[in-house]
């Protein structure tokens, strides 16, 4: 143990020393003149106030010191691993000596890794004659194998610059402190045409998987249709490009952690891979655990508060005292046993009760007692525990006592259960000998029942109605509405129809006894089209009235639905068009192949 503020303790220590040195000396020249004048001394509770106040301060400075514990080793939580994937996109990766052939089973490799890389942050990279990171490092499964995708259907092209390739991924991993944790997994068919000349940090832990066969294979080139053109050549010889192990095997010895695997046709080591970088991982981050000191201040500073609040009670201990004491005796003049609902209860129920209910607890309690305790929650107006009581203890009605049956039929009416307790009475009624008084009593509170089980009925129907009746006036406020708006539209058209008429009865009185019959046919011919336009009025009307409930949205708002949805069915083809596009430029992107290579440098 020790203090991580070692001269902040001295200090604080000296500052509330001087305090208390000041206060004490105050407290002796009160309570001296106190004595002096009025004869008094200080009391055993304030003598222990000042006690307790110089302690609570002293603990305070030892507080202020912020005292700390012995160092305790802790293991703090491994981050989550950073891991390049590096995939091998040379020409010499079309060799189908690998089925199906080397890029495509680098691709399932590196998919299959990545499907199973939980707690990585993945990026992705290709390489030929350059380096080119296609996916920065995110644990977006989606976007990797999308962008995996793209590297199965790209065409392999260029040199293996491997060298180059792993000096650039390194540099991912470089911070301004040096190098941080990560991985590399690299596949590749080994293909390169220079030395390894390389020093990749310990920080760094490398994977390689060669993808080859010793025997090797010829380099088939395609279009990209898929249609096969010829084999590749290097000064009109066929190329046959193999897997050497002894690259791989000088490659493993360029860092620390470091560890060569070879897939076939149908092996997949990715699990392999993942276990390496798990061990390697935990391994470096347990080693540099977390020390740490724990806090012993906070008892410390709850052990003052403690204090302090015990020094002002005895400081001011009468009036303290005194508050107690109205108090008990204010709450203890009034205290009475009551139940969960706050009723008094007796306190000879309450002690017949507190034994009953200990026995009931225990399973000792028998039949008798059942019942006496059914009783007394009975009277206490406890009806359901009551009830409940009543309901296990009376399993066979004939074979009861016709008090307990009373009793019963009672409480079931005081729980407003009135059809079984009218049921009960009835039993007890016609069923049972009883004495004439009980007889009466039953008849009584039969009839009392079926009286207020019909109130509540009656209020219950009351209420129903209210609601009823409310939600028909509101209906019919409704229907109001609608016939005054119908009459107002069908006094407008009444009026123009009849100013209409007059103006034809004055042309008939001007016109001469011929037109007359032609004008009778004329009007009998517009009586029948207003009738038509009426009757086409009123069902346009309608029509309308079904449209709007319909389609409440105005035209505007139609219009965009429409739209909307034209939008929402383009959709599909648009993405499927952008999905494309993205491919094509990705497959731009990926080609790491360069024009600046001589004729005699090996271009697979």
């Amino acid at each position: 143990m020790g203090f991580e503020r070692f001269w902040f303790l001295i200090g604080s220590g000296l500052l509330i020393g001087i305090y208390l040195f000041y206060r004490t000396r105050l407290y002796r020249g009160f309570f001296a003149r106190v004595k002096d004048y009025w004869f008094f001394k200080p009391t055993l509770s304030k003598k222990l106030s000042i006690v307790l106040y110089i302690i609570a301060f002293c603990i305070l400075a030892i507080g202020l010191g912020d005292l700390r514990g012995k160092e305790e080793i802790i293991e703090g939580n491994i981050p989550t691993q950073k891991t390049l994937v590096l995939i091998d996109t040379s020409a010499s990766m079309l060799v189908e000596d690998i089925r199906p052939n080397r890029i495509k089973k680098a691709v399932l490799l590196a998919r299959h890794f990545i499907r199973n890389s939980y707690g990585h942050q993945v990026s992705l990279g290709v390489f030929s004659d350059i380096f080119k990171q296609i996916v920065p490092f995110t644990d977006d499964i989606e976007i990797l194998e999308a962008r995996l995708q793209t590297v199965n259907d790209a065409q392999p092209e260029g040199g293996s610059n491997i060298k180059f390739a792993l000096r650039e991924a390194i540099q991912y991993f470089q911070s301004k402190s040096g190098y941080v944790k990560g991985n590399i997994l690299l596949i590749t068919d080994g293909e390169e045409h220079e030395s390894i000349d390389l020093n990749i940090p310990s920080e760094i832990s490398l994977a390689v998987i060669g993808i080859g066969s010793e025997n090797g294979g010829k380099i088939p080139l395609r279009r990209d249709s898929g249609q096969f053109i010829r084999y590749k050549k290097n000064n009109n010889i066929e190329v046959i490009s193999k897997i050497s192990k002894t690259f791989f095997e000088n490659l493993a010895k360029t860092g620390e952690h470091i560890k060569v695997w070879y897939a076939q046709s149908y092996s997949m080591p990715t699990n392999e891979v993942l276990a390496f970088f798990a061990k390697i991982h935990e391994e470096s981050f347990t080693k540099g655990s977390m020390r740490q000191r724990p806090v012993m201040g906070i008892p410390i500073i709850i052990t003052f508060v403690a204090l302090y609040c015990l020094y002002v009670i005895f400081s001011r201990f009468k009036t303290f005292s005194t508050a107690c004491i109205i108090f008990i005796v204010l709450s203890g003049a009034n205290v009475k046993a009551q139940d969960d609902d706050g009723r008094e209860i007796p306190p000879e129920v309450q002690q017949k009760m507190s034994t009953l209910l200990d026995k009931f607890k225990e399973g000792a309690i028998s039949k008798n007692e059942k019942l006496e305790l059914a009783e007394l929650f009975s009277s206490i107006d406890d009806n359901t525990k009551a009830n409940s009581l009543y309901r296990g203890a009376m399993k066979d009605l004939d074979e009861e006592k016709v008090e307990d049956v009373f009793n019963f039929g009672t409480s079931l009416l005081k729980e407003k259960k009135f059809s079984d307790g009218i049921e009960l009475y009835k039993y007890l009624d016609k069923e049972r000998e009883i004495p004439d008084e009980m007889r009466e009593i039953v008849r009584k509170n039969i009839q009392l029942a079926m009286q207020s089980q019909k109130n509540d009925s009656n209020q219950s129907q009351d209420s129903k109605d209210k609601k009823d009746q409310k939600d028909q006036g509101k209906d019919k406020k409704k229907d109001n509405k609608k016939d005054k708006q119908n009459k107002n539209s069908k006094g407008q058209n009444s009026g123009n129809n009849q100013s209409q008429d007059q103006k034809d009865d004055g042309d008939d009185k001007n016109n001469k006894p011929k037109d007359r019959e032609e004008n009778k046919e004329k009007e009998e011919e517009k009586d029948k089209e207003k009738e038509k336009q009426d009757k086409d009025g009123k069902d346009g009307k309608d029509d309308k009235e079904s449209e709007k409930k319909k389609k409440p949205d105005s035209w505007e708002q139609v219009q965009k639905d429409a739209e909307l949805k034209k939008k929402k069915e383009s959709v599909k083809g648009v993405l499927k068009q952008i999905m494309n596009d993205d491919g094509n430029l990705q497959k731009k992107f990926i080609n790491s192949k360069t024009n600046q290579n001589s004729r005699e440098a090996k271009d697979w």
